[in-house]
Formats: C-alpha cells, sequence, structure tokens
C-alpha cells in the first residue's frame, strides 16, 4: 500500500500551488474578518502537532464531491473527488462546464503534477486552505513560529512564517467546526469556514473565500469511503 511518495525533487512547485485547481474563472466580494482572538500564546511544535494529527484519516480514503464557484460573473458548478493517503498525499480530479477537467497530485507540501499546468500557475497562494476544506490543517512548516489558546470550547492556533500567516480555530463540541485564515503580509490571501459531520470527523461542507478576487468555492461532500489502497496509478500524470 502507498503511504508516501517520494518526489522528484528537480519537478517540485510551491505547495501553494494546488489552489489553482480549484479555481475556475474569476470574481464574488466575501468580506475578511479575524477568526480568532489576537492574544495567542507561544506554543511548542508537539502540542500543536498532537491537535492537528486527531484531524487525519487513518486510511487511504475517497471524498466525492460537488463544488459550485461563485463569482459577479455568476455561478459554475461541477463535481470531484479526492483520494488522500495518510498522513499528506492526495490526489484532487475535477470535472466543470463544457468539459472543462484536471487532476493534481499533492505530496505534503509540494505539487508533484498537475493537468493542465496553467491552473496551477494562476492562484498559487492557496493549498494550505485546500487541506483546511476537506478538514485537514496542516502541520506547521519547518522554521515557523507557533501561537495559540486552549479552550473548554475551542483550540485556536496559528503559524507565522516570513510574511505569512496560517491561522486555525476549531470548537471542540458539536457541532464541530474548522475555520481557517491566510494572510500574507498582513492581508487576507483567503479563509474557510467547514463544518464536519455528526462523528465530527467527516468533512459535510466547506465554503472557501478569496477577497482579492472576489470569489468563493464551495464544496459538498456526497459520500466518503476508505479503503484498502489505491492503485500506483493513480499518481501517475496522464
Amino acid at each position: 500500500m502507498l503511504q508516501r511518495l517520494a518526489l522528484d525533487r528537480l519537478s517540485r512547485k510551491s505547495y501553494y500551488g494546488v489552489g489553482a485547481v480549484l479555481l475556475l474563472l474569476t470574481s464574488c466580494r466575501a468580506q475578511p474578518g479575524l477568526i480568532g482572538p489576537e492574544a495567542l500564546t507561544r506554543l511548542d511544535r508537539q502540542t500543536v502537532s498532537g491537535w492537528v494529527t486527531g484531524f487525519r484519516p487513518t486510511q487511504p480514503t475517497r471524498y466525492d464531491l460537488k463544488w459550485t464557484y461563485i463569482t459577479q460573473r455568476g455561478t459554475a458548478r461541477g463535481r470531484a473527488s479526492v483520494r488522500l493517503v495518510p498522513p499528506d498525499s492526495l490526489r484532487f480530479d475535477y470535472r466543470g462546464p463544457f468539459g472543462r477537467s484536471g487532476a493534481v497530485v499533492i505530496i505534503g507540501d509540494a505539487v508533484l503534477w498537475s493537468e493542465p499546468e496553467e491552473d496551477v500557475a494562476q492562484l498559487l497562494p492557496i493549498a494550505p486552505l485546500f487541506w483546511a476544506a476537506l478538514g485537514i490543517p496542516r502541520e506547521p512548516a519547518e522554521g515557523s513560529e507557533v501561537y495559540g489558546l486552549e479552550t473548554d470550547s475551542e483550540r485556536v492556533w496559528q503559524y507565522v512564517v516570513g510574511g505569512d500567516t496560517l491561522s486555525y480555530v476549531a470548537t471542540r463540541n458539536a457541532p464541530h467546526t474548522l475555520r481557517s485564515e491566510m494572510r500574507r503580509l498582513g492581508d487576507v490571501v483567503g479563509f474557510v469556514d467547514m463544518q464536519f459531520g455528526n462523528d465530527g470527523m467527516m468533512p459535510v461542507e466547506a465554503v472557501m473565500s478569496f477577497p482579492e478576487t472576489a470569489t468563493r468555492f464551495i464544496l459538498n461532500v456526497e459520500n466518503v469511503e476508505t479503503v484498502t489502497s489505491f492503485d500506483r496509478e493513480t499518481w501517475k500524470r496522464p
């Protein structure tokens, strides 16, 4: 069973490139806002890693989705699937209007390949939000400063590296939700509001909002299936 894929480092692209596969058109105004308190204390990486680990599936998992993309010009809809192998490998396939389709494979913080490649080049900064939309917050990158707090009702944590700030707020009681926000040099790149099912583990719906392009991307999970493994052909470029 494939557990983790080896990357050809010469062909790697930034992890932040995967989000481009999700956004197919342009422009609908979403309002940014802080998702958690500003007064966070410094945390050690082990504490946050323990929080994050609890969100990851423990077996290879397939998600079947409907997606809706909303802009000021109109709305587009389609279907998609995600095949995920823990801890950090996934393939995202989408189908859209007028026969448009594509796929991307992500390993950890890098895009292994994408088809069509030009989609990835359009929106480089949003991959962490795509992971969050699936209910899977990322581990802090090397060199990150980690902050957070824990209360009876929620956990809040934040990574700061360079000019980027990635924040999460997870409720500890029903209804279980995960909110995420990415900022670059203080400006909001995007944010996600996602909801888990009654078990508090499987994602049900996520709304991804991007203020700069004034767009929203909605994922609705229709089916979740765990499997023993995926065929190795899954990870090869078409």
